[in-house]
């Protein structure tokens, strides 16, 4: 089982992720050497560009959380948390 402290954790880490996944739909971005900070233009780059990925991301930890209590399926998804690494990738890339 779990230690108190490390389920703090994760869900620590949980709510910072979908918190960012948030603030994506609020953040610019350059596109041909012009800076868009339209709210609607830039959730909808967001949502055909990398919202996907990241919710891929994300939801296995979520799931994984809430179910911690069954094994098989914390190790299912597990293999699917690597994927942060190419999501702190991109973030160092900002």
């Amino acid at each position: 089982t779990k230690t108190s402290s490390s389920s703090s954790l994760g869900w620590t880490v949980n709510a910072f992720w979908t918190f960012d996944i948030g603030m994506n739909f609020c953040t610019g971005y350059v596109e041909e050497g012009n800076v868009i900070m339209d709210r609607r233009i830039i959730a909808r780059h967001y949502v055909s560009t990398w919202f996907l990925f990241d919710v891929v991301v994300v939801l296995p930890d979520w799931v994984a959380l809430i179910l911690e209590t069954d094994e098989n399926i914390v190790e299912t998804l597990s293999a699917l948390r690597m994927l942060k690494i190419i999501r702190m990738l991109r973030l160092m890339r900002l």
